[in-house]
């Protein structure tokens, strides 16, 4: 495969991650003078939230990924024209990280009544039979156990690849 037959990168850094990177980087400047009492200290809201922090549906527009997730449809939409694992790395990491930034900031301004309701939903989920904590984090565990224990109690190599192959010793 020559250089010019190589997939070549087709997604850029978006304007909405940048934007609420730079009013993150800012705001982090502005509490650190705060701490220092050389100004007064500032409550962050990010780029773009002209509404209320109590309007739940207008605190989505700010970390829209809408942008990123074009990105990727295009980025992937043409077999004949591939694309790099760096383009689909990208879009889905600026995504991701917007999403985190929304749902700390959704998290920093909810009610007391709407943090107690959604607190007992995930504390729900998690004490479940098939819960993330029986299932995802002690299933996880116990599956590398298994898989741990299992490399042992195989059958000789030979056996599975026939006598003629040479597996170099290994047993």
């Amino acid at each position: 495969m020559t250089s010019s037959s190589l997939p070549q990168p087709k997604t850029a850094v978006g304007q909405t991650f940048r934007d609420q990177i730079e009013r993150l980087r800012v705001h982090s400047e502005k509490e650190a003078q705060a701490i220092r009492n050389e100004s007064p200290p500032e409550w962050y809201r990010p780029t773009g939230l002209l509404a209320s922090v109590l309007d739940i549906e207008a605190m989505h527009e700010p970390y829209t990924r809408e942008e990123h997730e074009d990105q990727f449809a295009q980025a992937v939409k043409n077999s004949e024209e591939p694309v790099t694992t760096g383009d689909l790395a990208m879009v889905s990491l600026q995504g991701d990280f917007l999403a985190s930034l929304e749902r700390a900031f959704r998290d920093r301004n909810m009610t007391s009544v709407r943090r107690r309701v959604q607190t007992s939903a995930r504390r729900t989920g998690h004490s479940a039979e098939t819960g993330v904590i029986n299932l995802g984090l002690l299933g996880y565990i116990e599956r590398i156990n298994e898989f741990n224990k299992a490399e042992f109690q195989g059958p000789e190599p030979s056996d599975v690849l026939g006598d003629s192959v040479d597996v170099g010793g290994i047993v």
